[in-house]
């Protein structure tokens, strides 16, 4: 926000699943912060098993190893 940015999205990504710092911790810092009325934070509950997150580091696996051919 500092840097003029108008929404924001706070992902958890090292936390696969719920935990307190997801549901608790996370929140409550996004809500403590300093940010203009203007500026649109969302904060996103943790990945899970999404079928796209898996997708996605399934790819990323798949790219890492062909570098290695």
């Amino acid at each position: 926000a500092a840097l003029g940015c108008q929404r924001i999205l706070v992902v958890p990504a090292c936390y696969t699943f719920d935990s307190m710092m997801t549901l608790l911790d996370l929140p409550m810092a996004v809500r403590q912060a300093r940010v203009e009325e203007h500026v649109y934070v969302t904060t996103l509950a943790a990945w899970g098993e999404d079928p796209a997150v898996a997708e996605a580091l399934a790819e990323g696996v798949l790219e890492a190893t062909a570098e290695l051919d």
